[in-house]
C-alpha cells in the first residue's frame, strides 16, 4: 500500500479539527471521533489515581495519525478502530492537517509535540519523511535504544524543543521496556489568557470540597458580568459555562455535576451517552452574573500502551508492519505511546470583552460557583476539544 493510499484513509481523524461542513458530509464521523474522546478519558480518569487528569485528543490523534500515515495491512486496521474511523475517499486530509497545525504553530499560548522515535538502526523512506515534515511539521528521531541514558536525554531534548521547554523530563528509562525498538511521544501544553477580566484582587482561598465530608481551601477566581451558560439537567445533571481566550477562537468550558452528583458518576454517564460538546454550541446563552472557580496549573502523564490495547491496538505493541516508513522488510514494535500534557488555568488583566456571546434566550442573573471536582475543556469554535481534563481540587 503506497502512502499515497494511506492518505486515503484519515477523513474521520479529522472530526476534532474545524473544516466545512462539505468536508464531514457524513454524521457518523462525528460520532466515531467523539467515541474515541469519550473513551480515552474515561478509561484514564477510571484507571488514575489522581482525580486530576488531563489529556489532548488534538495531539494524540494527530500522533497516531502520523504512525498510521507509515504502516498498512492489519496494523493500520487496527489504529483506524482505534480512532473510530472509516475511509470515504477524500485524499487531501494531509493538507487539511496542515492548515489547523499552522493555525496553532503560531499560538504562543499552546506548544504541541509529536514525535516517532526510531532506533537508529531503522533507514526511513524519503516519502514518509517528507510527508511528516510537509503536513505534521515532525521529524523523526532516530536514537540508539542500546544506550538507554543517551536515548532518554535525546528524546527528552526533542520534546523540550518543540515545546519551549513547558514539558520536561517526559520520558524515563522505565518507559523503553525490554528491547525497544520505536517509540511514540504527544505532547501538549496551554497557558491562554482570558478575554474576560478576572482580576487577582477578586482572588481568596475558599473552601472546595473534594468529597462529601471534606474540604481544602485552594485560590478561587471570581469574575462579575457576562458570560455563556447551560443548564443540562437532563443530559448530564450538572450546569456548563464558557469562558473565551484572548487572541484566538479557544475558550474554556467548565462543566460542574450537580450538588448530588459525584465526579465518578459525572464521568460514568458522559461516557455512557458518549456526550458530544458541539451539541453544546446551541445550548449555552448569554446570562449575566458571577463565576467563581479555582485557579489552578496542572500537569499530567500517562502511558497509553494499556488503554491502546483495550481499543485493539494489540499488533502495534508487538509485531507491527510499517513498511511505508521503513525500508527494512520487518516487523518492528513500539514500546509504548507516552503522552504528557499541562494546563494553567489563571486570572486575566483583560480590560475589555471583544467577545461574541450565544444568544440570550432566558435572560437571567446565574452565580456559577465551582467548587467540587469537575470536567473541563479547552475548544475551538466548534466546540471540538484540543485538551479535556477533571479538576480534583489537588492543584499540581
Amino acid at each position: 500500500m503506497s502512502v499515497r493510499v494511506n492518505i486515503l484513509k484519515l477523513i474521520a481523524i479529522l472530526g476534532l479539527l474545524s473544516f466545512p461542513a462539505s468536508s464531514l458530509a457524513k454524521s457518523e464521523i462525528n460520532y466515531r471521533q467523539g467515541s474515541f474522546n469519550r473513551q480515552l478519558l474515561y478509561d484514564v480518569f477510571t484507571e488514575s489515581d489522581n482525580q486530576n487528569t488531563l489529556v489532548s485528543p488534538f495531539a494524540l490523534r494527530t500522533a497516531l495519525t502520523m504512525a498510521l500515515m507509515g504502516t498498512n495491512g492489519e496494523t493500520a486496521d487496527e489504529i483506524e478502530q482505534a480512532l473510530r474511523q472509516y475511509d470515504n475517499g477524500e485524499a487531501d486530509i494531509p493538507d487539511k492537517y496542515k492548515t489547523m497545525l499552522s493555525k496553532y504553530k503560531s499560538n504562543t499560548n499552546f506548544k504541541m509535540a509529536n514525535v516517532i522515535c526510531l532506533n537508529h538502526k531503522f533507514r526511513l523512506k524519503e516519502s514518509f519523511l517528507q510527508l511528516l515534515s510537509d503536513k505534521f511539521y515532525s521529524t523523526p528521531l532516530l536514537v540508539d535504544f542500546a544506550q538507554p541514558n543517551q536515548a532518554v536525554n535525546a528524546m527528552n531534548r526533542a520534546i523540550e524543543k518543540d515545546t519551549d521547554f513547558t514539558i520536561r523530563n517526559m520520558v524515563e528509562r522505565s518507559n523503553l521496556g525490554y528491547n525497544p525498538e520505536a517509540l511514540l511521544l504527544s505532547a501538549a501544553a496551554y497557558n491562554g489568557d482570558f478575554a474576560l477580566p478576572i482580576p487577582a484582587e477578586g482572588m481568596q482561598e475558599k473552601p472546595f470540597r473534594v468529597s462529601p465530608t471534606s474540604s481544602v481551601d485552594i485560590p478561587m477566581m471570581k469574575y462579575k458580568g457576562k458570560f455563556d451558560y447551560a443548564l443540562l439537567t437532563k443530559d448530564l445533571l450538572s450546569t456548563a459555562i464558557r469562558i473565551p481566550y484572548k487572541d484566538s477562537d479557544l475558550s474554556l468550558i467548565v462543566i460542574k455535576p450537580a450538588d448530588n452528583v459525584a465526579l465518578k458518576r459525572f464521568m460514568r454517564i458522559f461516557h455512557e451517552i458518549d456526550f458530544d460538546l458541539r451539541s453544546l454550541k446551541r445550548k449555552f446563552s448569554e446570562t449575566e452574573g458571577y463565576v467563581i472557580m479555582p485557579k489552578f496549573k496542572t500537569e499530567f502523564q500517562v502511558d497509553l500502551k494499556y488503554f491502546l490495547n483495550k481499543m485493539g491496538m494489540t499488533k502495534f505493541f508487538t509485531t507491527a508492519r510499517f513498511d511505508e516508513m521503513i525500508q527494512q522488510n520487518q516487523a518492528i514494535h513500539f514500546a509504548n505511546v507516552i503522552h504528557k500534557t499541562s494546563i494553567e488555568v489563571k486570572e486575566s488583566v483583560a480590560t475589555a470583552v471583544p467577545y461574541n456571546f450565544a444568544k440570550s434566550l432566558h435572560p437571567q442573573f446565574e452565580i456559577f460557583e465551582a467548587d467540587r471536582p469537575f470536567y473541563y475543556a479547552v475548544v475551538n469554535s466548534n466546540f471540538e476539544p484540543l485538551f479535556e481534563g477533571t479538576f480534583a481540587g489537588m492543584s499540581t
